[in-house]
């Protein structure tokens, strides 16, 4: 028996009608039970029978059987229950009512029942039995027209995406499937031209038409706002294409000369989960939209980088993606390679889904890994590339060797997949060469091991602004690196004009500027630190230019008055060096405060403590230090153990305390990997 499906409004309804039926039922059964005990009481008094003996008795218990009958149809009516349900209702309690009456005529009046008045049993428990299986049904009916409701898209009546996950499992099983995603051109337009209820009217249209082309057994569902996802089982890419080509000459077409969708298709093979097949068929529906706008479109063809056709399995529409004028505004506020790769390209990496990011650099014919992050531990060995690899190898090196964007949703399958990469999980990766003053110098890529990602457009385009980014900075950088080298050429031929007018003297430039560079390396300055430090210390003393041949040469010790001139070398210094256009103002600051001490006794400003420039602190340490090592006129040189110990001895009087255990540290790990030398 087939039990038609009820409507699932009536079904979820239980409502103040429905009790008003129950009441009218058992009002109807109490009137119909009194009036049969009436009658039979009735009957006894007046001819003294005990039992059913006449015509007329039989007709009464017929008319109130008739009655029981009406009275069940009335609430039945009442409660709006399915039709359905109606004859095993009335079935039971019609057999109930006689069950019961035979038993009341046996108790109150003594007779035997008749063997047929007997079958009432059998009828009640079959009856029974009919409304369970009924009840059964109607509930399976509800609980499937349940599911159809939300599995269903209310404008288009197609599968929404749950409704499509679910059946799409149950074929995956069994066979394999081509998956089609068709994305509409222009809907936005229509929807501008016409109202939202001319792009509603749009959208209807369109899934009529690609219904009307779906073969039987296949699925058709809306995927997402403009998408369509529809999947063939036992079809390979060309039956993909020829539906593809069927649904474009139904579906209408809102502009001329623009095909009504973009199409990308895919294979999933039994038993593969459907991700990788959803994510490459998303890249070749957003390479399609691309060539469209060009006028380029082409039907669906099986993808060059996979033979095979191989495919399956999707990454899901992923998160907002800013336009690249918008990234680009971000990243250049970026002004440093670190930045650019820590704060530009780790953040797209998070804004786009992807797992892994990296920067490789170019090194002659070989290529290095100098930044990975994102990737989880088991797959940096197969990304770390520090001993290098020729440049040409992979689809990294065919990104630099090109000079293009490249990437794949399916990296198992390209031809130019490392085995080890593979080996790693990786499954999608994107690649865009740096360039510096137009020559390629390194790539950045984008790599996603958990699940496999579309390389959109949009993707490629957000890389792409990094790494313009990120070569603007290298060529600036290189270009301040050059001036620089440039610079302290200048400023190393300067200070080493400053040693002929003082003899004594000779070769501390070079000394202190290498000290200098080592203790601020060991602090962890950075390289532009580093650079200030360096060219303060080549021009520390070139206010000694302004000082006289007869205080500067003076062999004796000098007057009061005299080493008052002497001191303003510094403040004369500083005035010479900020001439001098490229100079940082932490080099003036060398200059200027190097004779500054920690206690407040210093000149020329008298500053203490943390007051005192960083580099001047860390410079004075390692003049002080040359002096004493060096020999003067009116000293002999001195220990490297006596001269830490005098350093020690100021802690806190002429030095930074913290400084001076640095410096003392460097200095003792100087002495023991001589002594291990030796």
């Amino acid at each position: 028996m087939k039990i038609p499906a009820p409507n699932a409004r009536v079904l979820r309804r239980v409502s103040k009608r429905s009790w008003f039926a129950v009441g009218v039922f058992l009002a109807l059964q109490t009137i119909l039970w009194g009036s049969w005990l009436w009658f039979w009481q009735r009957q006894t008094q007046v001819a003294g029978v005990s039992g059913v003996q006449t015509l007329d008795e039989l007709g009464s218990l017929v008319v109130l059987v008739l009655a029981q009958l009406l009275a069940g149809t009335v609430a039945i009516s009442l409660a709006r229950l399915p039709r359905i349900i109606t004859a095993p209702t009335l079935t039971l309690s019609c057999s109930i009512f006689l069950n019961m009456a035979g038993s009341g005529m046996q108790t109150h009046f003594g007779f035997e029942r008749p063997v047929w008045w007997r079958l009432t049993d059998m009828v009640t428990l079959l009856s029974a039995i009919w409304l369970i299986w009924v009840s059964r049904q109607m509930v399976a009916r509800r609980a499937q027209t349940e599911r159809e409701v939300t599995e269903r898209d209310a404008l288009t009546g197609l599968l929404n995406r749950a409704g499509f996950e679910r059946r799409l499992a149950q074929l995956t099983g069994q066979a394999s499937v081509a998956l089609i995603l068709i994305d509409l051109n222009d809907l936005k337009s229509v929807n501008d031209t016409g109202g939202h209820s001319a792009g509603d009217q749009h959208l209807v249209n369109a899934a009529r038409a690609l219904k009307a082309a779906l073969p039987p057994g296949g699925l058709l569902s809306r995927w997402g706002g403009d998408e369509f996802l529809i999947a063939l089982p036992n079809t390979d890419l060309l039956g993909a294409s020829a539906y593809a080509a069927d649904a474009a000459r139904r579906v209408p077409q809102p502009r001329q000369h623009l095909p009504p969708f973009a199409v990308g298709a895919a294979l999933i093979q039994p038993q593969e989960d459907p991700a990788r097949a959803l994510a490459v068929a998303d890249q070749l529906m957003y390479e399609d939209k691309a060539r469209s706008r060009l006028g380029l479109s082409q039907p669906v063809q099986p993808s060059s980088r996979s033979p095979t056709g191989q495919s399956a399995n999707q990454a899901l529409p992923g998160p907002y993606l800013p336009g690249p004028e918008e990234f680009t505004r971000m990243l250049e506020g970026l002004e440093t390679k670190h930045a650019i790769l820590q704060d530009g390209l780790d953040s797209l990496r998070a804004l786009v889904g992807f797992d892994g990011s990296s920067y490789y650099q170019q090194v002659g014919d070989l290529i290095f890994a100098t930044y990975i992050s994102g990737a989880e531990t088991h797959h940096l060995a197969a990304l770390d590339q520090r001993y290098g690899r020729p440049v040409d190898i992979g689809l990294l090196g065919q990104a630099m060797v090109t000079g293009g964007t490249l990437g794949t949703a399916d990296y198992p399958s390209e031809v130019w997949a490392l085995p080890e990469w593979k080996a790693a999980g990786l499954k999608s990766i994107v690649v865009t060469p740096v360039r510096d003053a137009g020559q390629i110098v390194g790539a950045l890529d984008l790599t996603s091991y958990s699940t496999w990602r579309a390389i959109t457009p949009q993707v490629r385009r957000l890389l792409e602004a990094v790494a313009l980014r990120l070569g603007h900075v290298l060529e600036r950088e290189r270009v301040v690196a050059q001036i620089g080298r440039t610079l302290e050429g200048s400023l190393r031929a300067l200070g080493l004009a400053l040693e002929t007018r003082d003899v004594e003297a000779f070769g501390h430039t070079m000394r202190v500027v290498e000290l200098a560079r080592r203790l601020g390396q060991r602090l962890g300055l950075d390289s532009r630190q580093r650079l200030d430090l360096a060219h303060g210390a080549y021009l520390h003393d070139i206010g000694k230019l302004t000082i006289p041949d007869a205080v500067l040469l003076k062999a004796g010790e000098l007057s009061e008055a005299e080493t008052q001139v002497m001191r303003q070398h510094v403040e004369r210094g500083f005035a010479l060096a900020s001439r001098i256009e490229g100079l940082g103002q932490d080099a003036l600051d060398v200059i200027l405060c190097h004779h500054e001490r920690w206690d407040g006794q210093g000149y020329p400003a008298g500053l203490s403590g943390s007051a005192i420039p960083l580099l001047a602190r860390i410079f004075a340490l390692c003049d002080v230090y040359d002096a004493l090592t060096t020999s003067r006129s009116y000293k002999p040189a001195w220990s490297v153990t006596e001269a830490l110990d005098e350093l020690r001895a100021q802690s806190g009087k002429m030095f930074d305390p913290e400084l001076v255990e640095v410096f003392m540290g460097a200095a003792q790990a100087s002495l023991q990997a001589e002594a291990e030398t030796d």
